[in-house]
């Protein structure tokens, strides 16, 4: 009888098997011409299992079809996802406040990827819900936790840095005045 580890390595033997199709689609195409059969001297037993020589043909066939299928698809729709999420992603850009550009500007300026803020802080929980930051850690202090930035926020903010630092306030000597700094 079978292990339980033997059975959940079956999608993975299944998956080897796959890999003979292409084998067994030219073996019996091969084996469906009359040239060939009477070449190798084995008319009686095509004969005699036709129907299923045909059935592998066709059945493989049917499945580099299919997998071909998928390997053109598979980059279409990719690609169209990707610009469904840049088109999202600068929505989202545009639509920030000041006082969350601030928090992203402090992770650019000051180039990390972790601060630390109050859990209750809105702007950083309102960040965390546009998918912007993301808890650093599963655990953090009484006062605050570890919030990192997003890698395709800080690369997006990267491409536009100018334009995103330029909507920010800055203080007299034209310094970015910073999120934490500010009292809200």
């Amino acid at each position: 009888m079978p292990t339980l580890e033997q059975f959940l390595d079956f999608p993975k033997h299944l998956q080897q098997l796959r890999s003979l199709v292409p084998l067994l689609f030219i073996v019996a195409g091969i084996l469906l011409f009359p040239q060939a059969t009477t070449f190798l001297k084995i008319e009686h037993l095509i004969e005699q299992y036709r129907v299923y020589i045909v059935a592998i043909f066709l059945f493989s066939l049917a499945d580099m079809l299919y997998s071909a299928g998928l390997a053109m698809v598979k980059p279409i729709k990719n690609f169209f996802d990707q610009q469904a999420l840049d088109k999202k992603l600068k929505l989202c850009f545009d639509d920030l406040t000041i006082e969350e550009l601030s928090v992203l500007a402090e992770y650019i300026v000051n180039d990390t990827t972790c601060y630390y803020f109050p859990l209750r802080d809105g702007v950083i929980g309102g960040l965390k819900r546009k998918g912007l930051l993301y808890h650093g850690a599963s655990e953090g202090s009484s006062l605050s936790f570890s919030f990192n930035i997003a890698p395709w926020a800080k690369k997006r903010f990267l491409e536009n840095r100018e334009v995103l630092l330029a909507r920010l306030p800055k203080n007299e000597s034209g310094q970015l005045i910073p999120y934490k700094s500010r009292g809200w």
